[in-house]
């Protein structure tokens, strides 16, 4: 019997879910990139395309799902899978919203302060020194 399409899509290269789920997250259909994400990090937890893939969930998650809890675990768990990775200042900037949106500005101010001292030149950099100004405020 020839193999149905569920069966070749489970077989699928990584790399190939994570071109999906950019496809559909283009197309603004979140939740289905997502799933997508998902399956990539289930199918190889310690892969560099389950490293992007967290990294993406995460920002789909704080930008679009509505889950800044998630979008937390998301990013720290790249963090802790992948140091310093070619990602970490996505990562971290993520981190850092995502502790914003949960409202937790103690944790926020630190994530911004050590996202500063390792990523200095990051276009992100300058948005992260006026937000921490923001936070020291009376």
């Amino acid at each position: 019997s020839r193999p149905t399409a569920v069966a070749h899509r489970e077989a699928a290269r990584p790399e190939d879910l994570l071109r999906q789920a950019n496809a559909l997250r283009t197309e603004g259909r979140w939740k289905d990139a997502e799933a997508l994400y998902l399956r990539v990090i289930r199918a190889q937890p310690s892969s560099l395309a389950a490293y992007v893939a967290r990294v993406a969930s995460g920002s789909l998650r704080l930008e679009h799902l509505g889950d800044a809890r998630g979008a937390l675990r998301q990013f720290q768990d790249a963090q802790r899978f992948q140091p310093g990775g070619m990602l970490d200042p996505e990562a971290r900037h993520g981190e850092a919203e995502a502790y914003r949106a949960l409202g937790d500005t103690a944790a926020e101010a630190r994530v911004l302060t050590a996202f500063i001292a390792l990523h200095p030149d990051s276009p992100l950099s300058a948005a992260s020194r006026g937000r921490l100004r923001e936070l020291s405020r009376p």
